[in-house]
């Protein structure tokens, strides 16, 4: 239950926390995306999409098909970067 403009930023904040490099970002009134890559060029697109006025929906995908694990480790990043 947060803003987009927060958990954009908190986001943003997380890739450069773990290291990632930072490709892109979007960000309109409604959604965001970040992309970046990790240390194994493997393309990390996390978006964000506001589905309350205050509450964001976060999806994150890591690789080609997917990395459970590297996915939680950053959704608790940014989690922690919103306390």
């Amino acid at each position: 239950p947060e803003s987009l403009d927060d958990v954009h930023n908190a986001t943003v904040q997380a890739m450069n926390d773990l290291e990632f490099s930072v490709t892109s970002t979007e960000k309109d009134a409604l959604s965001s995306t970040v992309v970046a890559r990790d240390a194994r060029d493997r393309r990390i697109r996390v978006r964000l999409n506001r589905t309350e006025q205050d509450t964001t929906k976060i999806t994150i995908r890591v690789g080609t098909f997917g990395d459970e694990e590297a996915s939680r480790t950053i959704y608790r990043r940014i989690a922690e970067n919103l306390q």
